[in-house]
């Protein structure tokens, strides 16, 4: 009979493989590489305003011509794949 130090040992180590398992599959998922995606732009799309609040801070005379950000109704009957 395992004593229930042993048994706990078992169990942490079971579940610890489970975990790698878990992490790998949802990692190949498309909806992980999906999220990178999303976080990939709002990284990009934060930086920006940074960089722009910056510039007025130092320069607030300074016009910017257009919003990168901003939508176009050009752009507003695109599909995307959101899956």
């Amino acid at each position: 009979m395992l004593s229930l130090i042993e048994a706990v040992s078992l169990l942490e180590a079971e579940l610890k493989g489970e975990g790698v398992k878990a992490v790998a599959a949802y990692k190949a998922s498309r909806g992980f590489e999906s999220g990178l995606e999303k976080m990939g732009r709002v990284s990009y799309e934060f930086g920006y305003w940074l960089a722009l609040e910056r510039l007025r801070g130092k320069h607030p005379k300074i016009e910017v011509e257009q919003d990168p950000f901003a939508e176009c109704p050009e752009d507003a009957n695109v599909k995307m794949d959101l899956s």
